[in-house]
């Protein structure tokens, strides 16, 4: 976790210093929510989704959380996606 901390904190700084992106792949949602400007959702080889972070965040508005308390979380976005293709119950 430290050298994770420390290699986001990198990437952030050769962001703002450079003026260039950094494409990385991670299943670490919280990562994403620290660090990203953009988000590509690729689920078995293909784009699902690819936005700037508050689009890709309204663009599940629709769906609830189970108390119905607001909006989805990142995390609770990928997780309903990786599920929809098993479980036929939940809409995405």
């Amino acid at each position: 976790p430290v050298s994770r901390e420390e290699l986001l904190h990198i990437f952030r700084q050769i962001v703002k210093s450079e003026k260039c992106s950094i494409l990385f792949s991670t299943h670490i949602t919280s990562d994403l929510d620290r660090c990203t400007d953009d988000i590509t959702y690729i689920q078995n080889g293909r784009i699902l989704q690819s936005a700037d972070k508050d689009t890709f965040l309204r663009s599940f508005e629709h769906l609830k959380t189970p108390d119905d308390s607001g909006p989805l979380t990142l995390e609770e976005i990928m997780l309903r996606t990786e599920r929809s293709e098993w479980d036929d119950d939940i809409t995405v």
